[in-house]
């Protein structure tokens, strides 16, 4: 048996909630009792409202189904609020600023300990690795070798301290 085209998306239509949630359709719910759906406030105590909400047996699935979808549409929407928020504040010229100026503090304090430990006689592998401990103490957490040793190498203190001469 074939169907016309009206035909098919009408059965669609009837169907669509028996295919996605797999529930029975509303339609076959006897629409003539009107008390289909009871919903009662039982308490509200600051800003929050207790209720009793009582369905027929072939609506409950339904309204289960519905109410993870809002939660999901909620945690979409807070997530979109935060992107929106770190993508506001990766353009703003305040937070630009601010992380400019805490990036030259670092390197500041960086090639501060490291030209101390040079002068001091230190050899440079290991003054790499005492600044990198010393920043780590004074509360520089995310101070790794690589990111030392890179800052150092942009700067050219490496070069100075003779770390690629080959000679030595």
């Amino acid at each position: 048996m074939y169907l016309s085209k009206n035909q098919a998306i009408q059965a669609f239509e009837r169907d669509i909630d028996s295919i996605i949630l797999g529930v029975d359709s509303l339609l076959q719910c006897p629409v003539e009792d009107k008390n289909l759906i009871d919903i009662q406030v039982i308490n509200y105590n600051q800003g929050y409202g207790l209720l009793y909400v009582m369905l027929p047996e072939a609506m409950i699935r339904f309204f289960v189904a519905q109410m993870e979808a809002y939660h999901e549409l909620w945690r979409a929407t807070q997530f979109k609020l935060k992107y929106a928020k770190a993508e506001k504040k990766a353009v703003d010229p305040v937070e630009i600023e601010k992380r400019e100026r805490r990036a030259a503090d670092y390197d500041k304090e960086l090639y501060a300990v490291f030209d101390g430990l040079i002068k001091e006689g230190v050899p440079v592998k290991e003054a790499i690795k005492k600044t990198r401990v010393t920043l780590q103490e004074k509360g520089q957490p995310w101070t790794d070798y690589h990111l030392v040793f890179s800052a150092l190498s942009s700067s050219g203190r490496l070069k100075r301290a003779g770390f690629y001469d080959k000679t030595k």
